[in-house]
C-alpha cells in the first residue's frame, strides 16, 4: 500500500503577498517603531533577497517584522553594554594611571 504525500500547509493557507512599502511602514507603527528608517532598512533588506528567510520564501512578512524589532532591541542593548564597558574600562584605566603619578 502506497502512502499519500500530506503537504505540510493546509489548502486554507493564503499565497503570500508581497506588501508595500506603505504597509511595511504602517505595521511598524502598529508594533511602536516610529522610526523612519527602519521600515525602509526591513523592505530593502528583504526586496534585495527575494523575500526569502534563508533558503525558505517568506510565509509571514508581519511576523518578520515583530521578529526584526526584537532583534533590533536586542542588538541596541548588546551596543550599550559594550560602550559601558569600554568606558569603565577606560575610567579604570585613567584612574591606575593618574594613581602612578
Amino acid at each position: 500500500m502506497q502512502s499519500r504525500k500530506i503537504p505540510y500547509y493546509s489548502k486554507k493557507m493564503k499565497p503570500f503577498i508581497i506588501p508595500s512599502i506603505g504597509e511595511v511602514i504602517l505595521q511598524f507603527q502598529v508594533k511602536g517603531c516610529l522610526d523612519d528608517i527602519e521600515p525602509k532598512q526591513f523592505y530593502a533588506y528583504y526586496e534585495s533577497n527575494g523575500w526569502y528567510v534563508g533558503r525558505s520564501k517568506m510565509k509571514n512578512w508581519r511576523a518578520a517584522v515583530a521578529g526584526w524589532l526584537l532583534r533590533k532591541e536586542k542588538y541596541e542593548r548588546i551596543n550599550n553594554n559594550s560602550e559601558e564597558s569600554t568606558k569603565d574600562t577606560l575610567e579604570r584605566f585613567t584612574e591606575k594611571f593618574a594613581s602612578r603619578n
